[in-house]
């Protein structure tokens, strides 16, 4: 069941303002309330891995720390549930929402050219993405989205969708 929001998509705090694992809906874009554990630097447009398996926190560190290994648990977000951009970005230990769902305009990808409709999936890097053929199978786990136009840059518009919660 879909919550109120318990405090603004892109305001992160050092103590839990609400119950972790906490779904919101904004438009057409759906957050999560979680825990930003042990992290690389985040950035917007970063994904995420589970850095738990029994509670909602995530990690941008996919080569080490605290990740569960290379499964998709969401993006940090680029605009808020009233569609404003946001400029802050978490940081370790910091709580907030993270993207599960809807277009992201930003979602870091490896520098390689994506076509309309191809896969979007998830790297061995930390934080980033890459683009396979649209036909390619690469299982729910790696699935970040895919691409509503074509994609020349480090980053570009993903329509996220994450299976894993």
């Amino acid at each position: 069941m879909d919550a109120q929001f318990v405090q603004p998509v892109g305001t992160y705090t050092a103590a839990a303002n609400g119950p972790l694992g906490q779904t919101s809906w904004s438009g057409r874009r759906r957050y999560m309330y979680v825990q930003y554990m042990d992290a690389v630097t985040y950035t917007t447009g970063h994904v995420c891995t589970p850095a738990s398996a029994t509670t909602y926190k995530v990690t941008n560190d996919v080569s080490g720390g605290s990740s569960l290994g290379l499964r998709f648990a969401g993006v940090v977000p680029n605009v808020n549930e009233n569609g404003a951009a946001i400029t802050a970005v978490p940081t370790q230990n910091a709580y907030g929402y993270i993207q599960l769902e809807g277009i992201h305009s930003a979602v870091l990808n490896d520098g390689n050219d994506g076509a309309a409709g191809d896969t979007c999936i998830m790297l061995a890097t930390d934080g980033s993405t890459a683009f396979t053929a649209a036909a390619t199978t690469t299982g729910t786990l790696l699935y970040v989205g895919w691409a509503p136009a074509a994609i020349t840059a480090t980053t570009g518009l993903i329509y996220v969708k994450c299976f894993l919660w």
